[in-house]
């Protein structure tokens, strides 16, 4: 369980991270972690605290190639852009982690473009204060300030989900967090297909965020009739079926491959 542990300090250090602001180098008391770890599903840890889990699991991953271009014109409806909003923002998590500048900035570009088609209130999402952090964000990935990278990352995902909650669009924050989660997680699974350790796969073992995010979709009204709400069920479904057959907190390689297959599907959506 030593991993699951590792995992658990990280969620928090990663919800402390996104909150802290200008006070970085306060300190989490027992009872700030205790209420941090006891509140991390409905929190929705960042997908940069899964990449920096899977760092101690795994090593040094060149996550770049798992990661394919995308075509921002497919995304017709909000919905969709706000899906693949988050699925590019753990794509980004990631890469800044194997610092991998090229698939980064093409990715920041993504993030811009998205951002610029999505509307809140008949306004622009990428406003004149997000286009500035994404200028900044540019300059730091092509100086390698990594530190700074991933936090600027993380203060974006956290202002994007804040204009969905001062809008009322609280259906835009959960696709926000479900493709970052999805995307995120099928990172983790390309990177155990590659390099398999059995002992470290508890770490894919996510059975209560996934029935977290299988509720919320489900009792959401205004994604009721959202085109790919019923694929996205089923995707975290499946990945549920097959997390319910491991033993002793660990996966075997088939059922990797099995993960695998059912999160090939997600690229369809995101």
């Amino acid at each position: 369980m030593k991993k699951l542990f590792i995992f658990l300090f990280l969620l928090v250090f990663s919800i402390h991270l996104s909150y802290a602001g200008n006070n970085e180098g306060k300190n989490l008391t027992k009872a700030e972690i205790t209420e941090a770890m006891s509140s991390s599903i409905s929190e929705m840890p960042s997908a940069g605290a899964l990449v920096n889990a899977l760092t101690y699991s795994l090593g040094s991953v060149q996550w770049g190639k798992f990661i394919t271009k995308i075509d921002i014109r497919r995304y017709k409806s909000v919905e969709d852009k706000v899906l693949a909003l988050g699925a590019r923002g753990a794509d980004a998590y990631f890469l800044t982690k194997s610092k991998d500048t090229s698939n980064l900035i093409a990715v920041s570009v993504g993030i811009n473009g998205l951002l610029n088609k999505i509307k809140l209130d008949n306004k622009s999402l990428n406003n004149r204060a997000r286009k500035a952090k994404l200028g900044k964000l540019k300059k730091w990935i092509k100086k390698g300030r990594w530190t700074g990278v991933q936090k600027e990352i993380n203060s974006l995902q956290n202002s994007i989900n804040d204009d969905f909650r001062n809008s009322n669009s609280k259906h835009l924050e959960l696709l926000n967090n479900v493709g970052g989660w999805i995307e995120g997680y099928r990172l983790a699974v390309e990177g155990f297909n590659q390099t398999y350790k059995k002992e470290e796969t508890e770490i894919l073992l996510q059975k209560e965020l996934i029935d977290y995010l299988l509720k919320e979709l489900r009792i959401n009204k205004k994604l009721k009739y959202f085109s790919k709400t019923s694929s996205l069920l089923k995707i975290l479904k499946d990945v549920n079926n097959v997390l319910s057959k491991s033993k002793n907190y660990q996966l075997s390689k088939k059922q990797i491959e099995d993960l695998l297959k059912n999160l090939s599907t997600i690229k369809q959506y995101i």
